[in-house]
C-alpha cells in the first residue's frame, strides 16, 4: 500500500490527499498562444456576423511548434469590404493597449507589397497581415507570407497537386464536412530537411540554456549569494565560460522579464524556423544531418500524406 501525500516545499510540511492519486491534467493552451501571437481574438460581432463577413477560413502552416513558436497563419476569405476595416480596428485596438509594453505597429514590404506587421521585441506579438483581393492572411511567418503573395500571382498552390486532387476524390466537397484537414507530403518533407532538424536542435539548446539559467539564479539565491545577470554568474563560476553561445552568433540576454535569445526571442515564441537564415552551419551538426538523410532515405522513403475529415451535426 501507499500512503500518497502532498507536499509544501519551501516549508517542508507534507499531508496525506487521496486525491493525488487522480492527476491534474496539463492544458497547453496551444490555440490561444498563437491567438495572442496574431492578435486574433474572437470579438462579439464575429460571433454574431461571421457568416455575413467571411464565406471560408482555413488554417495553413508548415509546422505546428505551438509551444515553441510555430510558422502557421489563417486565411479569411471575405464576403465584403467590412471584413477588412474590422480586422484593421481590432489590430490597432491591440497596438493601443500593447505599446507601453514594446508593441510596434510598422508596414513593412514583403514581396513588394505593403504588409501590415505588429510586433514586441519578444516575439509576444508577431502578427503579419496581408490582403490579396478578397483573401485576407495573419501569418506568423514572414516566408509564409510571401509564399501567400506568389500563389495569388499564379504560383503552384496545393489544389494543384496530384495528390491533393486524388485526397478531395476520396473526400469531396459534396461530404459538407465542417473540419477538412490535410498534411501534404511536402509539409511531412520539409521537416526532415536541414533547415528545420538544425535549427529544431539550436532552439532545444536556446530552450535549455533558459531553463539552466533560471535554475542557476534559484541556485545562487538558495545560498544567499547576490548575482542577477548572466556575466556575474559566469564571473563566480555557476556557469562555465560561453554560457548560451551558439554557433550561429546567436547568445542569451537578460532582460527584467527573463532571459530571450538573441535570435529567436522569448521561450515559447521563437521566431518561426521558416524565417531562420542559416548561414552555416558546424561539423558535429554536418554529420547528424548526413545521418538522419541515410536513415529517412532508408527507412521512409515515401512519405503519405494525412487527411481528416470532421462532421458536427446536431444530435
Amino acid at each position: 500500500a501507499y500512503e500518497i501525500k502532498e507536499c509544501d516545499w519551501s516549508s517542508d510540511v507534507c499531508s496525506s490527499d487521496l486525491g493525488m492519486i487522480t492527476l491534474r491534467g496539463v492544458e497547453e493552451a496551444g490555440d490561444a498562444h498563437v491567438q495572442q501571437q496574431l492578435a486574433l481574438q474572437q470579438s462579439v460581432l464575429g460571433d454574431l456576423l461571421g457568416d455575413a463577413f467571411i464565406s471560408d477560413v482555413a488554417i495553413v502552416g508548415s509546422d505546428l511548434y505551438l509551444q515553441q513558436g510555430a510558422a502557421m497563419g489563417l486565411i479569411f476569405q471575405a464576403r465584403n469590404a467590412l471584413l477588412g476595416s474590422n480586422f484593421t480596428k481590432e489590430r490597432k485596438a491591440t497596438f493601443e493597449k500593447e505599446k507601453e509594453r514594446g508593441a510596434k505597429l510598422d508596414t513593412v514590404q514583403i514581396a513588394g507589397r505593403d504588409v501590415s506587421f505588429l510586433h514586441s521585441a519578444d516575439n509576444r506579438l508577431r502578427s503579419y497581415y496581408a490582403v490579396d483581393g478578397d483573401f485576407h492572411f495573419f501569418s506568423t511567418s514572414e516566408k509564409l507570407v510571401e509564399q501567400f503573395f506568389a500563389t495569388g500571382q499564379g504560383g503552384r498552390s496545393l489544389a494543384q497537386t496530384a495528390e491533393f486532387k486524388h485526397a478531395r476524390t476520396r473526400m469531396p466537397l459534396s461530404r459538407d464536412d465542417t473540419v477538412f484537414v490535410y498534411f501534404s507530403t511536402a509539409f511531412f518533407r520539409s521537416l526532415v530537411e536541414p533547415q528545420y532538424q538544425i535549427e529544431l536542435e539550436r532552439r532545444l539548446a536556446a530552450e535549455t540554456d533558459m531553463q539552466i539559467l533560471q535554475l542557476t539564479r534559484w541556485a545562487a539565491r538558495s545560498e544567499h549569494l547576490d548575482m542577477h545577470d548572466l556575466d556575474g554568474m559566469i564571473a563566480n563560476g555557476l556557469l562555465p565560460n560561453g554560457f548560451g553561445r551558439r554557433p550561429d552568433g546567436s547568445g542569451l540576454i537578460d532582460t527584467d522579464h527573463g532571459a530571450i535569445d538573441s535570435l529567436r526571442g522569448h521561450r515559447g515564441a521563437f521566431v518561426p524556423i521558416p524565417d531562420i537564415r542559416i548561414h552555416g552551419i558546424t561539423p558535429a551538426e554536418a554529420s547528424r544531418s548526413a545521418a538522419r538523410a541515410a536513415f529517412y532515405g532508408q527507412q521512409w522513403q515515401q512519405m503519405d500524406p494525412l487527411m481528416v475529415a470532421v462532421k458536427r451535426f446536431a444530435l
